[in-house]
């Protein structure tokens, strides 16, 4: 018989020792806005050198996440989970003592390194851990922690708003990253790596924890057989048709994400607002309060996505996002930054985008993406695609600022409403469901509608 509270206990554990890394992921990608306010003034900043600092942590992010998700492969979710929380702990400790912008760069670019692999394993890992009945809600929780990371960001950024401390505003990512480390010694690995590894009985006591004997058996009879299927393994794996043709979707999955616009109200939301006219400290408050709202919806996605699946909720966040940015670029060009566009559209519009995004692009890409990729390459090929996610990210963040000094804020808003619906026609016409299936039957789906043999 199922011991509840134990597999409640367990999977409590699970979801947040497993996700601390989207925590930093979310604290360390969110906290450069709010220290640029500071930084710019001090080192008279230009819009080039704001590119710079804010797309440092991005490339490195492109570096480390092939990097460490192909680590993860061969050494096993648990260990590379532990190694990246102290790239994390020591990236944060070197950007608090920087006294250049080259060594701001440098080390925005070492955490970059964690970010990347914390973006593609964190989800991979509780996945791979999770029963299927919910597994796209425990999932979802690498993204409440990414946004609990984003709202920590900017509850530092308000509080040390009036020092100006922008030192200790990297500095206190430390801490999280000193609890990702204790975490992970006392973590499971992931039982699919253990199977795969050969290691069945240590992955059927890891599985006991939080499934039922009799779906224990069903799960490791599921993996065993996906496993039989004759594979090359590694790079050989990527030249199948089948692989190709999945990576190139979950690449584009990403892609769309950074597509949203999304991150650059992250990275320069305070910029805009204080360009709208509302001072440095209200807009650094305003950041808390967005931020805050994302964990409200994307708990509300937890709830949901098992229900609805990931396809819908893209498809809305896609519509949603869309044309709130088309509404606020019709309402700069009417009004300007009055108080009629800021009051009754550009702060609705903020708020809307912010909620639709957590519902859907924010959880639902990274969610799907850990999910339809083959166990023997799933960190390798998770991170290819993450790499997308990334140079997605890059572009947006390194061409914001000069988009936004060259044509304006309408007109960028009006690009990424088309981007929007370039994503909303992806995802209607190309993507599978894949909500309340195994990732071995995800797989397997795959494998037969892209020519791969089944059963073999």
């Amino acid at each position: 018989m199922e011991n509840k509270n134990y597999s409640r206990t367990t999977m409590f554990a699970i979801i947040l020792f497993g996700s601390v890394g989207g925590l930093l992921f979310g604290y360390d990608t969110g906290i450069i806005g709010s220290a640029l306010v500071f930084l710019k003034t001090q080192y008279h900043m230009t819009p080039m050198e704001v590119s710079m600092v804010t797309s440092a942590i991005i490339v490195g992010a492109f570096v480390g996440s092939p990097l460490f998700g192909t680590l993860a492969d061969k050494y096993g979710r648990r260990p590379i989970i532990f190694i990246m929380g102290s790239v994390f702990a020591i990236g944060s400790i070197g950007a608090s003592r920087i006294d250049s912008l080259t060594a701001l760069i440098i080390w925005r670019f070492v955490l970059g390194l964690a970010v990347g692999g914390a973006s593609a394993i964190v989800p991979m890992y509780l996945s791979e851990m999770a029963p299927t009945r919910i597994r796209g809600a425990m999932a979802t929780f690498d993204q409440i922690m990414i946004n609990t990371g984003t709202v920590l960001s900017t509850v530092a950024g308000y509080t040390l708003a009036s020092s100006g401390n922008w030192r200790m505003m990297f500095l206190l990512a430390v801490i999280p990253s000193i609890i990702m480390i204790l975490g992970m010694v006392s973590m499971a690995e992931s039982p699919r790596w253990l199977i795969m590894k050969g290691r069945v009985d240590e992955a059927r006591k890891i599985l006991l924890r939080t499934r039922t004997p009799e779906e224990t058996e069903e799960e490791i009879k599921g993996i065993v057989a996906i496993l039989s299927i004759k594979s090359e393994g590694g790079m050989k794996e990527f030249k199948k048709p089948y692989l190709k043709k999945i990576l190139i979707m979950g690449s584009l999955v990403l892609f769309f994400q950074q597509m949203t616009g999304f991150n650059i109200m992250v990275f320069y939301l305070p910029t805009i607002l204080i360009g709208m006219g509302i001072a440095a400290k209200n807009a650094i408050g305003f950041t808390v309060a967005f931020a805050s709202l994302g964990i409200v919806a994307t708990l509300y996605c937890a709830k949901i996505v098992d229900k609805v699946g990931r396809k819908k909720l893209l498809e809305q966040s896609s519509l949603v996002i869309g044309f709130c940015l088309l509404a606020m670029a019709i309402s700069l060009w009417i009004f300007g930054n009055d108080v009629k566009h800021v009051m009754f559209v550009a702060i609705p519009g903020l708020i809307l985008v912010r909620i639709y995004f957590s519902t859907g692009w924010g959880a639902g890409a990274w969610i799907y993406v850990s999910e339809i990729f083959p166990i023997r390459v799933r960190g390798l090929a998770t991170s290819s695609a993450v790499c997308t996610n990334w140079f997605g990210n890059f572009l947006v963040a390194f061409t914001f600022p000069l988009l936004l000094s060259s044509v304006g804020l309408a007109w960028s808003y009006f690009i990424f409403f088309v981007l929007n619906m370039i994503s909303f026609a992806y995802t209607y016409y190309n993507l599978y469901e894949t909500k309340g299936q195994s990732l071995e039957q995800i797989e397997g789906h795959f494998r037969e509608k892209y020519g791969d043999q089944v059963g073999a």
